[in-house]
């Protein structure tokens, strides 16, 4: 019996080149789920590493997209995307830690 949990897909093939694939189904073994202690640090640091590009992200709407060509409404919301965005990110490593610190 499995350690952890297992997923099924089937995969078909006809004629003319058709396939088709199912989604996964997903088998609780134990009632132990499918995370990879092994591999969940290391993917969460890379992904961390990936976030902290949007720290450092400096975007001028008025010269990277043609604001000019656009009402007021849309420019003050170009205007509040990097806030958004960066909240977004907070969230994000929120997420991640949790899946760190899960037992």
């Amino acid at each position: 019996m499995a350690d952890k949990g297992i997923w099924i897909a089937a995969r078909a093939y006809g004629t003319k080149q058709a396939a088709a694939h199912t989604a996964p189904v997903y088998v609780l073994t134990d009632r132990r789920g499918f995370k990879n202690d092994d591999a969940v640090a290391k993917i969460v640091n890379a992904m961390l590493t990936r976030l902290e590009e949007f720290d450092a992200l400096k975007v001028d709407a008025g010269s990277e997209l043609e604001v000019w060509s656009v009402d007021e409404p849309l420019k003050a919301k170009l205007a509040d995307q990097p806030r958004q965005i960066l909240q977004r990110v907070d969230e994000a490593r929120k997420v991640y830690a949790a899946m760190v610190d899960r037992p």
